[in-house]
């Protein structure tokens, strides 16, 4: 093909109009589906801190493992739409009618003694197998620290108000774990070296732990008893029944104290004659 055939054959001989090229269509991106991840880069997160009251003995502590994300993300506990928590304390009487669930968190200490805290208080993850051991024992000094300030600040409560000087009658009546996880991972972080390793076969659920099985440098004396609850996840494969009956134990054990609290002790009876 000669120079002159080829022009003409690329550009068309004169006088022919020009082939219009029809553009490629343009492709409309889909909007993505948000997710909760969307939700929280657009609003900052809540945090999640401990809900223990003003200083009044509580009945309960309820103790998780670490906030979740969107626990997190909404600034409540166990808030997540799959967790089971707030159905249960509903169902079992432990939460007052008119809890309507991890919104009213913070009601719950003056309105029914029960109060809130995880061992990892401050530290969002939704993925609890994250956090092993060695997060236990750092955050151990923190959570067992905040015990103390509660019981501490209870019981000078209960002795302005109560007239009650023992030192008992403020510490809660349970520190139920809701879950063996927490309890087994902040056993193993705080026995001394060469103890043997908790199994979570081994814990008994729904029932006032020997003081054997409590973890070391466990913060409160014998007046609180240390229950471990059944997970209330939706994770957790439990059915409804296994999952529900160690917390009808608890309801029923929390029914047996009065509230608001009472002090025990003859010196707290005789102040409130």
């Amino acid at each position: 093909m000669s120079d002159n055939q080829f022009l003409k054959f690329a550009c068309g001989a004169p006088g022919d109009a020009p082939t219009a090229r029809t553009p490629p269509p343009r492709q409309r991106k889909r909007p993505r589906a948000s997710s909760d991840d969307d939700d929280a880069a657009a609003d900052p997160p809540k945090g999640v801190p401990a809900r223990l009251g003003d200083g009044h003995p509580l009945r309960c502590i309820v103790v998780g493992h670490n906030p979740s994300a969107e626990a997190w993300r909404q600034g409540h506990y166990y808030a997540h739409k799959s967790n089971r928590m707030w159905p249960i304390l509903k169902e079992t009487g432990i939460a007052p009618p008119h809890i309507r669930g991890a919104v009213d968190d913070e009601l719950m200490p003056a309105d029914a003694g029960v109060g809130f805290v995880d061992v990892g208080t401050g530290h969002p993850g939704t993925d609890s197998r994250k956090f092993d051991v060695r997060d236990f024992a750092a955050w151990s000094g923190v959570f067992y620290g905040r015990l103390r300030d509660h019981a501490a600040a209870a019981q000078a409560w209960m002795e302005r108000e109560r007239g009650c000087a023992c030192g008992r009658c403020g510490a809660p009546c349970v520190v139920a774990f809701s879950g063996k996880r927490q309890f087994v991972e902040l056993y193993n972080a705080t026995r001394p070296p060469g103890t043997k390793q908790l199994n979570g076969a081994t814990v008994p659920l729904g029932e006032n732990l020997s003081r054997s099985l409590l973890p070391g440098g466990w913060p409160l004396t014998s007046d609180t008893e240390v229950w471990v609850m059944t997970s209330t996840s939706g994770a957790s494969a439990l059915g409804n029944e296994a999952r529900i009956t160690p917390w009808r134990k608890l309801a029923a054990r929390l029914d047996e104290q009065p509230w608001p609290r009472v002090a025990r002790c003859k010196d707290g009876a005789r102040a409130a004659e």
